[in-house]
């Protein structure tokens, strides 16, 4: 790669980051969150006598709509096993 045209400063920090690479750590990690459960266990498992055992929950999806009635906010959540509403 011809780094001629890059300044002082870019070119040392591609030489840091050839560096890194080279050591095997990505200098760029995905940030990891804590996914414990999905939609289809939550519809599946959800009961009011199982409620304390869902009362945090870490699921990850796309946010496919959000409605505002006022004071409440309703959202749909879509992960590989379905949608649910939170």
């Amino acid at each position: 790669m011809q780094t001629s045209h890059l300044s002082e400063q870019e070119q040392i920090r591609r030489e840091k980051l050839g560096d890194l690479l080279g050591m095997g750590i990505d200098a760029y990690p995905a940030a990891m969150y804590p996914v414990n459960t999905n939609a289809a266990s939550i519809k599946e498992n959800f009961t009011e006598e199982k409620k304390e055992q869902f009362s945090q929950v870490c699921i990850a999806g796309r946010i496919m709509s959000v409605r505002d009635m006022g004071k409440a906010n309703f959202s749909v959540i879509q992960d590989s096993t379905g949608r649910i509403q939170v």
